[in-house]
């Protein structure tokens, strides 16, 4: 399976700091699309998930603590749902 080697334990910090800012992009992509601005709902659903996962895997790759199963599951739910108005 792709989830193999990733944890399932308790949320650390920095899980609930990915899971948070999914929450606020989410929100941030829902406003900019309601107001059709296309521009910054792709800035907020794509750009911004990929930079915010970025930091989440380095913190983790730096500190030896694998991915969290449920935080990477909801992260690519979200990215999936967010940028399928543009595809």
């Amino acid at each position: 399976s792709s989830m193999e080697g990733l944890r399932s334990s308790e949320l650390n910090v920095m899980d609930k700091i990915l899971l948070n800012e999914v929450n606020r992009l989410i929100v941030a992509t829902s406003t900019s699309f309601s107001g059709m601005q296309i521009k910054e709902a792709l800035k907020n659903g794509w750009h911004e998930m990929l930079i915010a996962r970025n930091e989440y895997r380095a913190w983790c790759a730096a500190s030896e603590i694998p991915l969290h199963k449920d935080v990477v599951k909801r992260w690519i739910e979200s990215i999936v749902i967010l940028i399928c108005p543009v595809c």
